[in-house]
């Protein structure tokens, strides 16, 4: 992970794709605010680099809700960095299906797969942008993730932007956050072994993802 001079830690905060049309993989991938508690995790091993990443936020209406995002990438020779995304999914999961301390621990543990609120993309072929499209949401989505021990708490103000493999988050506004490590999964796929991320806490934080292949 590759990180710019303003950037001090996961801020994938932002990953969110409320009221998302496009299938596309690339370009914006979400747009939001975020609000309150937030955590995310990222993995990689030889067969999966898999995110995730939950929030309290606001939905459309401006209600205070929980958002949920996560990602998976392969890797697929030819391409610019030699991994791609081939299934994300976003939208909001019942708010009691996330709990957190704020700083030292968030556990979440929703279910998908009737969600009406939560919504996947997916594709058969990342190199030909045609295949995408919408499919069934993966299920039981978990994650659990701890502040790592002796780290310290860091706060965020301003604009901050960091590179992550081939995914460039921007967010504005003011935060705390501390790293963290932990456990996951997206339906079948476990996050890799050896995850880590942050929790934290953001105060009407607008955040923009963008992807590029």
């Amino acid at each position: 992970m590759h990180v710019n001079s303003k950037v001090v830690s996961w801020l994938a905060a932002a990953a969110l794709l409320l009221g998302a049309s496009s299938a596309s993989a690339q370009g914006v991938l979400a747009q939001t605010q975020s609000n309150g508690a937030w955590g995310g995790l990222y993995g990689r091993d030889a067969a999966h680099t898999v995110d995730i990443y939950v929030s309290r936020t606001v939905d459309a209406s401006g209600n205070p809700s929980t958002f949920l995002f996560f990602e998976v990438e392969v890797p697929v020779p030819g391409s610019q960095s030699g991994w791609m995304n081939v299934m994300f999914g976003s939208g909001i999961i019942p708010d009691a299906d996330m709990t957190s301390d704020g700083l030292g621990q968030l556990l979440l543990d929703t279910d998908t797969a009737s969600n009406g609120s939560f919504h996947t993309f997916a594709c058969t072929n990342p190199l030909d942008p045609s295949t995408w499209g919408a499919v069934a949401n993966p299920g039981r989505v978990q994650m659990a993730a701890l502040r790592t021990a002796g780290t310290p708490i860091l706060r965020t103000s301003g604009e901050w932007t960091f590179q992550w493999g081939d995914t460039l988050i921007t967010q504005v506004g003011n935060g705390q956050f501390g790293s963290a490590a932990g456990t996951g999964s997206v339906g079948s796929i476990a996050l890799p072994a050896g995850a880590t991320g942050g929790i934290g806490m953001n105060q009407s934080v607008d955040v923009v993802v963008q992807q590029g292949q």
